[in-house]
């Protein structure tokens, strides 16, 4: 009998925990979901910035501009790279329309950014954090990411299946 109660506690109890994490994956801390928007991605950021820099209201503001505009360069040169440059497919697997035929409504997709326009925004960027921040906050942050990459080296690669 107590073998019986002991395996059915146990197959519950391993029910409940896939049933939360249908994948099997646990997320690894620190690591937004894949589904997070760039809005989600600058206001981390940005929250992260502040809780290590003490920023004041302006610098914030700021900031969460700039992280959200490369956080949409990114979104964008991602999407663009999972496509392999190809034009994004129409809805419902109809045929493209022809660009003069388009509603008026429509908005028209950002040309594709290339790796090296992608690395020329990110310096004009890390030229407007260090003008926001001054010379010892940017400093420190400089130093926070350095501590962040060295982890993340450090840590061994996820498996892929």
């Amino acid at each position: 009998m107590k073998k019986i109660l002991l395996s059915t506690m146990l197959l519950t109890s391993a029910l409940c925990l896939s049933a939360q994490n249908p994948q099997g994956h646990r997320p690894q801390r620190g690591h937004e979901p894949q589904h997070a928007t760039p809005e989600m991605r600058a206001q981390a950021k940005t929250d992260q910035m502040k809780k290590t820099l003490d920023l004041t209201d302006e610098q914030y503001k700021a900031l969460y501009e700039l992280n959200l505009q490369e956080a949409q360069e990114r979104q964008q040169f991602m999407r663009t790279q999972r496509q392999g440059n190809r034009p994004p497919r129409p809805e419902g697997g109809q045929k493209a329309r022809p660009k003069n035929d388009r509603p008026q409504g429509d908005v028209e997709t950002p040309a594709p950014l290339s790796r090296e326009q992608l690395q020329e925004s990110a310096q004009k960027r890390e030229q407007e954090i260090q003008k926001i921040l001054g010379e010892e906050k940017y400093a420190r942050w400089q130093a926070e990411m350095q501590k962040m990459r060295e982890a993340r080296a450090s840590r061994p690669a996820p498996e892929r299946q």
